[in-house]
């Protein structure tokens, strides 16, 4: 069901293009259009996926959708602290992914994660470590 929903949705993005182009849209409105049908698809599939858990829109957003969008913007500007102090070069490629990759963990992990994902996440880091050693 999911699946079908998701494709039928997905392939109306190619006669909407056409339509948007026959009556006189520039060639960008493909992606416009594209980019509308996506977002249908993703609403239809949250959609589905709360009816299948069980669970209320507006549950989902709060759990799920507010704590990604605080990450975003959280971490969206990490990227540019680099350009600032480094011309481009594969020091500052380095420093941009380390940089995103600390950030976006840390608040994954204080603004994304619950409780019970925090403890499972701790015990997964100590069973690496132990492995380890």
């Amino acid at each position: 069901h999911f699946n079908t929903v998701a494709s039928v949705i997905g392939l109306l993005s190619l006669p909407l293009s056409y339509f948007w182009l026959y009556i006189g849209g520039s060639p960008n409105s493909v992606f416009y259009v594209s980019l509308f049908v996506s977002i249908v698809v993703q609403y239809a599939c949250v959609k589905i996926m709360c009816e299948t858990i069980n669970t209320s829109l507006l549950d989902y957003s709060k759990i799920v959708i507010i704590p990604l969008c605080l990450l975003i913007v959280f971490t969206f500007w990490i990227g540019e602290i680099p350009k600032l102090f480094f011309r481009e070069s594969f020091l500052r490629l380095f420093l941009t992914i380390l940089l995103s990759s600390i950030l976006v963990l840390t608040t994954s992990y204080f603004i994304v994660l619950n409780s019970s994902e925090k403890k499972l996440c701790g015990e997964y880091v100590k069973k690496i470590i132990r492995s380890k050693l």
